[in-house]
């Protein structure tokens, strides 16, 4: 990966989303549970380089790497949804790796399992969003 960003606010517990660049890849790593607390601590955050990759027209394709958290809500999900429709404006493909049982069964749920990818690792992710 060839350019890092991490997205974070101080607040007793810090909560991050890594955001790592690879060509025309955006790859987001969550770190720690993304709750409805967490993501809004990273989301009143306007000005970090989660925010600013909505603006970037350099990439087109998103990977959410779940390797480092086991849980997200309502509010994680809202965030990763307004991506993923930036992902298709674009016309790019998103993937989703690395996920505990409960994200598998939110996006199942959720029905997002119908649209986005969801791979074992990192390397399928991205594999999978190079391919034509």
């Amino acid at each position: 990966m060839s350019d890092n960003n991490t997205a974070s606010r101080n607040t007793g517990q810090a909560r991050r989303i890594t955001v790592e660049h690879d060509g025309e890849i955006v790859i987001l790593i969550p770190d720690g549970d993304l709750g409805e607390f967490a993501v809004s601590e990273i989301t009143d955050e306007s000005g970090t380089a989660l925010f600013e990759l909505q603006g970037e027209s350099v990439w087109s394709h998103l990977i959410i790497d779940f390797r480092k958290t086991d849980y997200f809500g309502s509010s994680a999900l809202g965030l990763f949804i307004r991506l993923w429709k930036r992902v298709q404006q674009h016309g790019g493909k998103m993937a989703v790796c690395n996920l505990s049982e409960h994200e598998k069964d939110l996006l199942k749920i959720t029905r997002l399992t119908e649209f986005w990818s969801v791979c074992t690792d990192l390397d399928e992710a991205v594999a999978l969003v190079r391919a034509d």
